[in-house]
């Protein structure tokens, strides 16, 4: 120092002592401790005290309950029901001296009893910059809160207190938050409305927001029952398994219909979350009770097996007493008559006995023959034929008429599908006919486009390679004159020389427009069961015509 400047800067460096609080520290300035070097006059003037206050350099997160806040559509809300997508916003404070790095924040929902994380945390950077300290973490939450009432969102800052902070107690904070009702509106299909007891009705609902159609999604408890529509109550063990709805609020479902309901019409809804909605419009399906369900008295029962069984046995008895029972065709019209008649009803032509016709060649031969002597083949009973030809038939049916039926039916009915659903699916059909009106038909066709012969003029089937009057052959590319007849009684060279003789008269007669002497000759259409084997009986069949007398098998 100078005796005329009087005054000189000093500078020195202070260090602060780190705090876990915000501390006041004196700071002492003396000049020339010692007192020696220089001499002083006074020496009261040479020390001076002051202060200066030391922040906490620690981060200090904090989060109060106007932190937070939930918005859907950019609005906030205080409450919202189930299915609904809200966002849920906290703000995160650094209210500390220095910045915090790898912060935890979690996100929740919690009512007594109940509490689940929404967000099970990220770790974030919170600046202690006064202008940059506040943190907005914003989560998006689909509301899956079925049970309606008062919960709280609650938010936790660095819960497992990794990061040193003066103050640990401003780092949770809650915020009240309703769960509202829900209510909604169902369109309830069926794949039918008319059921029995024990079949399954496939149910389709559609579950939409009330008075919207914005559908909810993922609704679990969804079921359906069957109500009596007068006194709305459910019909006991027709309530479906709980089910959820898809994101587009449809549900699927297989209802059993009870066996022991009651015959008559019921009515669908949806159990929801334990209410009930009502389709609109209502559902209404009609159901038949099987033959347990509505019990017939006992004596009406024995009643109905008293005159069944004596229907029976009074037909049995008038067919063995009368001698009724077998009927043939005749050759002529195709009328049915009993076979021991010599003469057609109908159409008037009289019979040769002893005689048939081979259903495979089409040459007369004596009715007892077991082989055709013109072709070879062999007869079977009519048992068998019958049972063959009949076997044969429905496999046409089938093939022909219901298979081309069943392949629309089976993408239809999907799981549902058997031969009892597609017998009723098929009866609804417009092009549906019966296997006997088919089967009546086919023969119809076979009687179609008949053929004069050119020996006797009867008109024969198309297809027919013999007349079935005079025994004539056609030829394959036409008619061919006459080869042979019936067979006659007798054998040998007598009966060659009777035989071409009858069937020159045959020929003369037709001619001259007369009918052949002696009549028609009896005759049987049989069907052949295949190229080898024929029946040789007459199929049995019951008589409705008239009564005659005893004869031969023809």
């Amino acid at each position: 120092f100078t005796k005329d400047s009087g005054v000189a800067p000093a500078t020195f460096s202070f260090v602060a002592p780190i705090l876990n609080a915000t501390t006041p520290v004196s700071l002492v300035i003396i000049v020339n401790p010692t007192g020696t070097d220089p001499i002083e006059t006074r020496y009261t003037n040479n020390i001076v005290t002051g202060s200066v206050e030391v922040l906490d350099v620690r981060p200090d997160l904090a989060i109060a309950t106007d932190d937070i806040y939930v918005q859907l559509g950019g609005t906030n809300r205080t409450g919202e029901t189930f299915g609904k997508v809200v966002t849920v916003f906290a703000n995160v404070w650094n209210m500390g001296g220095s910045n915090a790095t790898n912060v935890r924040v979690q996100i929740g929902v919690r009512m007594p009893g109940y509490n689940h994380s929404i967000h099970t945390g990220l770790f974030y950077n919170v600046s202690s910059t006064p202008t940059q300290n506040k943190l907005v973490v914003s989560i998006p939450w689909t509301i899956n809160l079925t049970v309606p009432g008062s919960y709280e969102i609650w938010v936790h800052i660095d819960g497992l207190q990794s990061i040193d902070e003066p103050n640990e107690d401003n780092n949770w904070a809650v915020k009240p938050f309703t769960i509202q009702a829900l209510v909604v509106d169902v369109i309830i299909s069926v794949d039918d409305d008319e059921y029995k007891s024990g079949e399954s009705i496939i149910i389709v609902a559609q579950v939409t927001y009330d008075g919207t159609a914005d559908p909810v999604k993922r609704l679990p408890g969804v079921s359906f029952e069957l109500y009596n529509e007068d006194t709305g109550a459910a019909v006991a063990g027709s309530r479906t398994a709980n089910q959820t709805t898809d994101d587009g609020g449809v549900v699927n479902v297989l209802m059993l219909v009870p066996s022991d309901i009651a015959t008559g019409s019921y009515a669908i809804r949806a159990v929801i979350l334990g209410s009930n909605y009502n389709s609109d419009p209502v559902t209404t399906v009609h159901v038949s009770a099987s033959v347990g369900g509505d019990l017939i008295p006992l004596w009406l029962l024995l009643l109905i097996i008293i005159a069944v069984v004596g229907i029976v046995l009074g037909f049995f008895v008038y067919t063995y007493v009368y001698g009724l029972g077998k009927l043939v065709e005749c050759g002529e019209c195709g009328a049915f008559i009993p076979a021991a008649s010599k003469r057609c009803p109908k159409c008037g032509v009289e019979f040769e006995s002893g005689t048939m016709k081979c259903s495979e060649c089409g040459a007369w031969i004596a009715a007892t023959s077991v082989e055709c002597p013109n072709c070879g083949v062999k007869f079977v009973g009519e048992a068998a034929a019958e049972e063959d030809y009949m076997d044969r038939m429905r496999a046409q049916y089938e093939d022909q008429v219901v298979s081309k039926y069943r392949e629309l039916a089976r993408p239809e009915l999907g799981k549902k599908y058997n031969d009892k659903t597609f017998e009723a699916w098929w009866r609804r059909q417009p092009g549906y006919i019966s296997f006997e009106d088919w089967l009546a038909k086919e023969e119809e066709k076979k009687k179609e486009g008949p053929v004069p012969c050119p020996v006797c003029g009867t008109l024969n089937p198309k297809e027919a390679t013999v007349c079935h009057k005079c025994g004539t052959v056609f030829a394959p590319t036409g008619m061919a004159p006459p080869k042979k007849g019936p067979p006659p009684a007798g054998s040998g060279p007598t009966a060659a020389a009777e035989e071409e003789q009858s069937v020159q008269e045959a020929g003369t007669q037709a001619q001259q427009g007369m009918p052949p002497a002696g009549g028609a000759p009896r005759m049987v259409i049989r069907r052949p069961i295949d190229r080898k084997v024929v029946p040789k009986k007459i199929i049995k069949t019951p008589l409705s015509e008239e009564k005659t007398e005893g004869g031969e098998n023809q």
